[in-house]
């Protein structure tokens, strides 16, 4: 089910989306220290947009709601930095291969982390 559609809401410090990911909306994301994405899938080629578009030395929160599966963390935890302080992947559908590359990547930076309804299993918790 899409979402309805409406514009981001990006301040200088913030970017938050309730609706499918456009490219133009990805060059929003250059500045901003908090993302917020509520989304109902994260293709692999939409984590690989989101990867490169971030600048990971301003960030500090990055909050995304939807599915992005085992492999859709990855591109995401390979450009992470050490400012990285609160991470939210919710709904994200990691299953335990999501969480062992996460959790092999988590930057040190690291204050909070919820994987809340990601479908982690037992081997991943």
């Amino acid at each position: 089910m899409a979402l309805p559609q409406e514009s981001p809401s990006n301040t200088s410090h913030g970017f938050s989306m309730d609706h499918s990911i456009a490219p133009q909306d990805l060059k929003s994301l250059e500045a901003a220290e908090s993302i917020e994405i509520r989304n109902d899938t994260f293709s692999l080629a939409t984590t690989k947009a989101l990867a490169s578009q971030i600048d990971w030395n301003r960030l500090h929160t990055l909050s995304l709601y939807g599915k992005l599966g085992p492999r859709g963390v990855v591109p995401l935890a390979q450009a992470w930095t050490t400012t990285l302080q609160h991470l939210v992947l919710s709904q994200a559908k990691l299953g335990h291969f999501g969480v062992q590359t996460l959790g092999s990547l988590l930057p040190a930076s690291l204050q909070t982390l919820n994987l809340s309804e990601s479908d982690i299993g037992q081997e991943g918790a």
